[in-house]
């Protein structure tokens, strides 16, 4: 894989992860569109990787204060700490069982292409 074609991915995490689009899909499909070789899940995670340090940089106070609230029952934080860990608990759950599955069929360049267009449409009529 060439140095290139890591920053361009880097570009795209960049730009879209924040958008209402999905960064992962713009991963999968740009190596399609620009004839670059499949950079694989690795590099992808590592992309994200480099977003999570983003945000735990960005946001280090806020996320110090939710983490102190998991622990502290008269912080206002208290109550949202607990639901972050809650709600990120099925998504957990379903990265661990359906890892493979989801590696194999969630990364097919037409399944995500099909997603990205139809989610489009969703979100151009609303």
């Amino acid at each position: 894989m060439e140095l290139i074609q890591i920053i361009i991915l880097g570009i795209i995490q960049g730009l879209t992860e924040f958008l209402p689009v999905s960064s992962s899909g713009h991963l999968i499909l740009t190596p399609l569109v620009l004839n670059f070789k499949d950079q694989g899940l690795a590099l992808d995670a590592i992309l994200h990787l480099g977003t999570l340090m983003a945000i735990l940089i960005f946001f280090k106070k806020d996320l110090l204060e939710i983490f102190l609230g998991l622990f502290d029952k008269r912080r206002d934080t208290h109550r949202v700490a607990w639901c972050i860990v809650a709600a990120s608990l099925p998504a957990g759950l379903i990265g661990l069982f359906f890892a493979d599955w989801i590696e194999s069929s969630l990364r097919n360049p037409t399944f995500v292409a099909v997603n990205l267009l139809f989610w489009s449409l969703i979100f151009y009529m609303a």
